[in-house]
């Protein structure tokens, strides 16, 4: 019974922790999990291999998950571009009109809109853009298994052709970046789009150079080049192979596997 107690309490612990704002109770609330799942084992086992074996278990049942979604999905090397603007809903996506809202007072200008199909999620992307800033805000409107959320992303790119992007996307991305290609991450929470861009901002900081050195975005590319990169993207697998392809369609390696692996247990840990 004392047992049964002490799990249920550090499994309550955990709950409390993963519901709390502050972003270091809930890394600790994930470890909390952890121990509970490790003193289910030492429940049974009475002995250090128990906790071992019940660790080793919840740390790769994700993986299990993972192998049985993917293992029969296929993706396009380039994403599909989708013409349903008319169909896009701004209400129907959380913070989606406060990002449009607060943009624009900061000076952002519309450029342009596109929608496509990507992975598992459909993207309806809003491009707007600051040329003192030298910056491009794209609103994504995202649809993925069911569940509708909206993100934003800052785009830069500098003098040798570096991208730097920031964003308070929910999950880690499913692909790795190029080396060309810098993301840095704001909490997901964080919805006050001067709190992004300042963080954006920093990221560009960190590369030693200034708002001066910034190419400056042509509008009448910024969809191209935006598809573009998705698509080099993919390829940057390819030669990592972490994806291999056949009919211009890919699917996962197993070391494509141990890489979404390891992006959902730092998604479990970080949680935004």
């Amino acid at each position: 019974m004392r047992d049964i107690i002490i799990i249920i309490a550090l499994l309550s612990l955990a709950i409390g922790l993963r519901l709390s704002a502050g972003r270091l109770p809930k890394k600790l609330g994930a470890f909390a999990f952890i121990g509970a799942m490790g003193y289910v084992g030492y429940t049974v086992t009475h002995s250090w291999i128990g906790i071992m074996i019940a660790g080793i278990f919840w740390a790769l049942l994700p993986l299990f998950f993972i192998y049985l979604k993917r293992r029969t999905e296929s993706y396009p090397l380039t994403p599909r571009p989708m013409n349903n603007f008319a169909q896009v809903d701004e209400t129907f996506f959380p913070h989606a009109s406060a990002y449009r809202s607060q943009l624009e007072d900061l000076g952002f200008d519309d450029i342009d809109e596109q929608s496509w199909q990507w992975l598992d999620a459909q993207q309806h992307h809003r491009f707007l853009w600051h040329p003192e800033h030298h910056t491009v805000a794209s609103i994504c409107l995202c649809e993925q298994e069911k569940i509708a959320f909206s993100f934003v992303i800052f785009h830069s790119e500098l003098a040798d052709g570096t991208t730097i992007k920031t964003t308070n996307y929910p999950f880690s991305c499913p692909l790795i970046h190029p080396s060309n290609s810098r993301w840095s991450h704001a909490p997901c929470e964080e919805k006050h789009i001067p709190a992004i861009l300042k963080t954006h901002e920093k990221a560009i900081a960190r590369h030693n150079t200034s708002p001066c050195s910034l190419r400056l975005p042509d509008p009448e590319e910024i969809t191209k080049k935006w598809c573009d990169e998705l698509e080099k993207q993919a390829l940057y697998n390819l030669s990592k192979k972490l994806i291999k392809t056949e009919n211009q369609k890919f699917t996962y390696t197993p070391l494509g596997y141990l890489f979404l692996w390891s992006q959902a247990v730092k998604d479990f840990i970080r949680l935004c």
